[in-house]
């Protein structure tokens, strides 16, 4: 069962796993500059961000529910309305605080993506709750939607003038690229050197994932690499907004396994139940497994969930039941990576393919495809007639939802040093 809030992420995860090679980089400069009406449309929904951010502050922390679920709830919206103040503000900065390609109108189509999704998310959380403080709630978040709404649509008026320059490169990344964050990204895992070491045994500088993060410096504009030795580290883990330029390392694949096991059933919302959740942007990960374990009775249960723009995961093994992977908002790339779950195509998929979450509620205005899918529950003919389902033949189409197209990757993935094909593999 799928959640209309998912599913740009669902579809780019299903065309992303035809990734399989490399090619040039070229990068965009633009003469961009945001309009007046522009400026002052973003300048009013930020303001609009944080009158809801002002009356959801004052009863954020455990709460006057009574009820721990609202009380999350209502954390959440704290900081998914944080998120969506900061992509508005990166949006009408000319040095915004985070990392970027250099194509401003690819980034702030990202950025403002990101802020109208956020408050759909923060609603979500209300699920299974009474409703009233929903129901509160709900007003501001519409306002803000709307707002962020008219934004998106300003910026599609702008005129995007200058000229495209192919970046130069050094040994395959472009000269922005520093030669230490070159031989970092080239280097096998135990040529590098780290600036932090977690082992649980006690060998390293920290025993926990989480005390390594809190320690690591604030919007870094260099690479930071925490080395995870082997070992089974239970702990759930919050990467902040802040915390710019990390870079996991583990052991291997089933080597460096971080678990937890929050889930919907015990109490979480879906958006923190992850075992394992990033923000802070430009993070990297290889070599190491994140698994939520709480079991497929326990509904929603996310391993990782990323927020983090111009993020890249290499040789990861991401392990759930429900929600495995929730690629929630902005570019985030997946490469050689095993995530696996319960949604595998076999004879268990029902022929309709696709359920409704709450009535006919979005399943006009969603967008669930399906391309060159196989195995025995992979066939189409009996799926469901919604007018937003559905399935891709064209390659042309598909190429809409590859890395080159849908996630900009051509502009930010060769800095990763994580190899990529642009288009459809065939």
């Amino acid at each position: 069962m799928a959640h209309p809030s998912f599913l740009p992420s669902l579809l780019t995860l299903f065309l992303l796993l035809l990734i399989s090679s490399t090619q040039p980089h070229s990068a965009t400069s633009d003469s961009f500059s945001p309009s007046s009406p522009f400026i002052s449309a973003v300048r009013s929904t930020i303001d609009e961000v944080q009158k809801v951010l002002s009356i959801l502050s004052t009863v954020a922390g455990t709460g006057p529910f009574g009820d721990s679920r609202i009380s999350t709830a209502v954390n959440d919206c704290v900081d998914l309305l944080d998120f969506s103040s900061d992509e508005l503000s990166w949006t009408i900065s000319s040095t915004p605080a985070a990392t970027t390609t250099g194509d401003h109108h690819s980034d702030l189509k990202s950025w403002l993506s990101a802020a109208l999704g956020n408050q759909d998310t923060c609603l979500d959380g209300f699920d299974g709750t009474d409703g009233l403080v929903k129901s509160l709630v709900a007003e501001g978040l519409q306002t803000v939607t709307s707002l962020v709404g008219q934004a998106l649509q300003i910026s599609g008026q702008f005129a995007y003038g200058g000229r495209k320059l192919l970046s130069t490169t050094v040994g395959g990344f472009p000269e922005w690229v520093s030669a230490g964050d070159r031989r970092l990204l080239q280097e096998t895992p135990s040529g590098v050197q780290a600036d932090a070491v977690v082992a649980a045994d006690g060998s390293g500088t920290y025993k926990t994932v989480t005390e390594a993060v809190e320690a690591a410096p604030v919007e870094s504009t260099k690479r930071y690499v925490i080395y995870v030795k082997r070992g089974v580290y239970k702990e759930n883990i919050d990467i902040k907004k802040k915390k710019w330029n990390l870079m996991l390392i583990g052991d291997g694949m089933d080597a460096t396994i971080i678990t937890g096991d929050r889930s919907f059933v015990d109490g979480w919302t879906t958006f923190r139940s992850a075992t394992f959740a990033v923000s802070g942007s430009g993070f990297l990960a290889r070599d190491l497994t994140i698994e939520n374990s709480a079991g497929p009775e326990k509904h929603q249960a996310v391993a990782l969930r990323s927020d983090s723009d111009l993020s890249a995961f290499y040789r990861c093994s991401i392990r759930g039941y429900q929600d495995t992977l929730y690629a929630h908002s902005l570019r985030q790339f997946y490469r050689e990576c095993r995530i696996s779950g319960t949604s595998y195509l076999g004879p268990v998929i029902r022929p309709e393919g696709w359920l409704a979450w709450q009535g006919d509620f979005a399943l006009s205005t969603l967008y669930y495809g399906e391309y060159s899918n196989s195995g025995p529950g992979a066939g189409v003919g009996a799926r469901v007639k919604w007018p937003g389902f559905h399935v891709i033949t064209d390659p042309k189409e598909a190429s809409n939802f590859t890395v080159g197209q849908f996630i900009d990757g051509n502009l930010w993935l060769p800095s990763t040093g994580v190899a990529y094909t642009a288009g459809l593999s065939l």
